[in-house]
């Protein structure tokens, strides 16, 4: 049986909470605020140069394949796609994991919105919300097994009664590795990407959807 150290759940559940933020690893730095609505008529198709298709497969490519600089050239202001701040190992592992779990899929032509040429996008990534779901119920079993294979309490415990950073670290990540083996589930959001002209190309603004999707956060919250 596995004895529950002074403040050891509280540590370990702090550090759970910032392994599933992945949002806020992104979406705290994007410095982008958007109001697009959706337009109150049917949309109108445009004839128009093949300049904004070839932007958006573009951009849609080089997340597909891993090159956020690459993705970021194609959004006004060009902004950094990468985290804001240093990752701890699990934590970029999850952060990989949906960058690699990346797929998208061009719905239809462009057309016209208020805020002018626009396309629709259906966007896959990993389901953050499902797979730390998962970690949920893995993390107390990796953890007993841990104590359980302990040879000394010395490597689990600090001197203040609470689980050691070495642990915790080795809890998550084992979790974690687990969770992504099972084939985890991903999530389709279908976005709109609007495209404005600027320095003699098409560049899409990043809307409150896309944004989510960016940073790992897919319901937008």
């Amino acid at each position: 049986p596995f004895r529950a150290g002074c403040g050891g759940m509280g540590k370990l559940q702090r550090v759970f909470a910032a392994l599933c933020g992945v949002a806020a690893l992104v979406l705290g730095g994007f410095g982008v605020e958007t109001a697009f609505s959706a337009p109150e008529r049917a949309p109108v198709l445009l004839k128009t140069d093949e300049g904004i298709p070839q932007s958006a497969q573009g951009f849609l490519d080089s997340l597909r394949g891993g090159d956020l600089d690459g993705a970021s050239a194609y959004l006004v202001g060009t902004p950094d796609l990468a985290p804001k701040e240093e990752l701890g190992e699990a934590q970029k592992t999850v952060w990989e994991a949906y960058i690699a779990s990346m797929d998208f899929r061009l719905e239809g032509a462009v057309y016209g919105t208020n805020q002018g040429p626009a396309m629709d996008v259906t966007l896959q990534a990993l389901d953050i919300d499902s797979l730390c779901a998962r970690l949920r119920e893995l993390v107390p079993q990796t953890l007993e097994r841990q104590i359980a294979s302990a040879k000394d309490v010395a490597e689990l415990y600090d001197a203040e009664g609470g689980y050691r950073q070495t642990l915790t670290d080795r809890v998550l990540l084992l979790s974690l590795e687990q969770a992504l083996e099972e084939n985890p589930q991903t999530k389709e959001t279908r976005v709109t990407l609007h495209f404005v002209c600027g320095g003699g190309q098409w560049q899409i603004q990043p809307e409150s959807g896309l944004i989510a999707f960016l940073s790992g956060n897919m319901s937008g919250g």
